[in-house]
């Protein structure tokens, strides 16, 4: 059976889209095969997030030069594990593999039947494959399901709208953004979980609308068209996002007020969890008890995405 490609995208720095990728592969992860592929070459690696830096097996150094396609058991066994999940990361070395390598490789994990959670970087959003043709990378991640990580704050809404290349609809009118954390007439409030409130949108006596589901499968069938973002071409030209909103404590945005901006359903909102950090210094990787506001907050970005089959 193919698998599933989820790209984890961060519109600004410091949202933690590659905590939340290496939480939503760990939750996946108990159920099924589960790679997680690190395509920031620019900084640390994975590997060191997760503490899995002396773990036997591959990074894409290793992989250089590899071309596809691949057998489905070529590359059974060949990456480092966290816990369920295998990673496919950078080391000290740091070489980074050309299109061709990172196309074959992918390829190869979803030709075996493993979802695909990958952690991209905003400047690698519309060139993470470069040197393999549109074309070619659009059979190889085509139908993606992309998160977009921002903040909770008038940056994070740019951000996501530079990502988007939808540029909003302005500030302050007709659903866009003023700075001052205004909303236009237009734009759905909501409780800071996501989804919209029915009606005026005015946060009066309206029905509460969760979030959708991102339909599953392959191809281009009810996908998010933006304009030329980052996002809008090549390989994720026709990926279906969602937003995961970085919450940030006393902020004057609201949730949906960033959804309604940007124009994408609001998964979850991303609380912050000190104890994360902690873990991370440990060694551990990211650990969060399945109780933890921030476990359930990954937990509906899995049932958003259709990808949750846990209670």
């Amino acid at each position: 059976m193919q698998g599933r490609a989820i790209a984890v995208v961060g519109a600004v720095g410091g949202v933690g889209a590659s905590t939340l990728a290496a939480l939503l592969a760990r939750r996946l992860g108990a159920t099924r095969p589960v790679a997680l592929v690190d395509l920031d070459a620019g900084h640390g690696g994975l590997e060191v997030l997760l503490g899995t830096e002396r773990a036997d097996g591959a990074r894409w150094p290793d992989l250089a030069g590899l071309r596809g396609p691949l057998a489905p058991s070529d590359l059974r066994g060949v990456l480092p594990r966290w816990g369920p999940v295998e990673v496919l990361s950078w080391d000290r070395r740091g070489a980074e593999p050309d299109g061709a390598t990172v196309a074959a490789v992918l390829a190869g994990l979803l030709d075996a039947g493993r979802t695909v959670v990958l952690d991209v970087p905003a400047r690698a959003a519309g060139e993470a494959l470069r040197g393999v043709r549109a074309d070619e990378a659009a059979g190889v991640t085509g139908g993606a399901r992309v998160v977009v990580v921002t903040g909770q704050d008038v940056l994070g809404v740019a951000a996501a709208a530079r990502l988007l290349g939808c540029g909003g609809t302005g500030p302050g009118r007709d659903g866009g953004l003023g700075r001052d954390g205004s909303l236009g007439r237009d734009a759905g409030l909501g409780p800071d979980g996501g989804g919209r409130l029915g009606g005026d949108g005015a946060g009066a006596g309206g029905t509460w609308v969760p979030a959708p589901p991102v339909p599953p499968g392959p191809g281009a069938s009810g996908a998010v068209r933006h304009g030329p973002g980052w996002l809008g071409p090549g390989w994720l030209a026709d990926a279906r996002p969602v937003l995961a909103v970085r919450r940030r404590p006393g902020a004057r945005v609201a949730p949906a007020q960033v959804g309604a901006t940007v124009g994408l359903p609001v998964a979850c909102l991303v609380p912050t969890d000190r104890r994360v950090a902690g873990a991370v210094d440990r060694g551990l990787g990211p650990a969060v008890a399945r109780w933890a506001p921030l476990a359930r907050a990954v937990a509906r970005l899995a049932r958003a995405l259709g990808e949750d089959g846990r209670g």
